[in-house]
């Protein structure tokens, strides 16, 4: 099983081991719970369009009502090579351009402060921690500045993911062993 489990990683705040395939799904996940609790509050609408073959996804695009419009490229583990890093601060210039509007790196691993050696190598963009992002839509951050609740959240999050995972397993051994079943009876 491969982890990408750094300081850098939002891997490092579970108790919960995930592959990389589950990371993926966990990172999409965070990203839409996060999307639809800050739209839930009247001030701030989602418009984020659909993604479009062709087209840079936007993770996060909101609207708020004092005209302000606001973009975030999320990222769980901010552990890039060079490359990679170029072209996420890259990604929010062109994005943030494209839609007029701040654009923002959201640093998920981090829920209040940022290492000061992360900081540093995205100095390009503006970088945000969770808590920080929370206040550019004047929203409070439902972790407070707690490490503490912020992991026990994402592990709830990692613990679903595994769970929905194995009762996939779970049916698919089924199914191959009903094909296994259906063939031994054809023979």
């Amino acid at each position: 099983m491969k982890t990408a489990n750094t300081g850098d990683s939002i891997s490092s705040l579970l108790n919960v081991p995930l592959t990389q395939s589950q990371c993926i799904k966990f990172g999409t996940h965070v990203e839409k719970i996060l999307r639809d609790f800050i739209s839930s509050y009247d001030h701030v609408k989602n418009v984020r369009p659909q993604n479009k073959k062709g087209e840079s996804e936007r993770d996060h695009l909101f609207l708020l009502d004092d005209g302000r419009k606001i973009y975030a490229e999320l990222k769980c583990n901010l552990n890039l090579d060079t490359e990679k890093r170029k072209k996420t601060c890259e990604k929010v210039h062109k994005i943030s351009k494209e839609e007029e509007c701040e654009g923002y790196l959201l640093a998920v691993r981090y829920i209040d402060e940022i290492p000061e050696k992360v900081a540093k190598q995205y100095d390009t963009v503006n970088l945000v921690s969770v808590s920080q992002y929370f206040k550019l839509f004047n929203v409070s951050c439902p972790f407070g500045n707690s490490e503490l609740l912020y992991r026990m959240w994402l592990n709830q999050i990692a613990r679903e993911l595994v769970c929905r995972d194995e009762d996939l397993d779970v049916r698919i051994q089924r199914l191959e062993n009903d094909i296994a079943e259906l063939k031994r009876l054809k023979l």
